[in-house]
């Protein structure tokens, strides 16, 4: 089965609940209308007023949807629903026909064209098997439901395998709906900012102190001040002896002197 047939026979229910509410719906807008129409004009479409009365509310419910997917579902649905009510429906040409006889008779009613009209020609083969499967399920459910199956069959060992069998559906179909709940925020704690910041200047300290303690009194500290520089020394050409820097405030007439002052230690 193709995709777009899943989602199509998915929404059915939804579909069917919209034709079935009909009567929670005001009807004097259609009664009078249904009630007046001749059927034999019209191929005996409704022997039934209310079948009309039914079919006009459903037509005009759906022109209220907003959702394409729901909006091709109830337009199909309506196939399915034209092809349990009338039982002289066995072919895809009485199907098709019953259809547009609803539609035109819509639009008489109300001067417009009804967006079904659009699907009028969706429907083939492969679709109406798949409507007569469905009316025989239906059909087939229905009988089982109107059997007391406890009475026509009396064996203990059948019933608690059928038990068995009904117990997931039946839980399935009474289990409730669980909503979305709502994420629970968890409150934070408030943080004075006075705490980061005295920790902040207390490891400071902290550093600064055991970094003088390892340069004072330890080995580290060795290694961690420079070398210290002497007296600038320069070596003599003669004998390399060592030559002291002249003191600030000697006379400039000594430098002029060819030979070096030597200041011998």
């Amino acid at each position: 089965m193709l995709l777009y047939e899943k989602i199509t026979l998915s929404l059915f229910p939804i579909c069917r609940e919209i034709m079935v509410n009909y009567n929670a719906m005001p009807n004097s807008l259609y009664k009078t209308e249904c009630n007046r129409f001749n059927p034999s004009n019209h191929n005996a479409l409704f022997k039934d007023s209310n079948i009309c009365v039914q079919a006009m509310h459903y037509l005009t419910s759906i022109m209220f949807v907003n959702d394409n997917k729901l909006r091709k579902s109830a337009c199909e649905y309506l196939y399915y629903w034209i092809f349990y009510t009338f039982n002289n429906i066995n072919n895809i040409e009485n199907n098709k026909k019953k259809y547009d006889d609803i539609l035109n008779l819509y639009k008489s009613f109300l001067n417009e064209e009804h967006i079904c009209k659009n699907y009028s020609k969706s429907s083939n083969e492969d679709f109406m098997s798949i409507l007569k499967a469905m009316y025989k399920i239906r059909n087939y459910i229905k009988e089982i439901n109107n059997e007391n199956i406890h009475e026509t069959y009396n064996d203990k060992k059948f019933l608690i395998e059928l038990d068995i069998i009904k117990k997931p559906y039946n839980e399935q179909w009474v289990a409730p709906v669980i909503e979305p709940s709502t994420p629970i925020l968890i409150p934070c704690k408030e943080t004075k900012i006075a705490t980061p910041i005295i920790i902040t200047l207390f490891s400071i300290l902290l550093i600064c102190v055991l970094s003088f303690i390892l340069y004072k009194y330890t080995i580290l500290g060795s290694f961690l001040c420079p070398n210290k520089k002497g007296l600038k020394t320069n070596r003599n050409n003669i004998d390399e002896e060592l030559n002291e820097s002249l003191l600030l405030g000697t006379s400039l007439n000594i430098l002029n002197d060819n030979i070096y002052k030597l200041l011998y230690k």
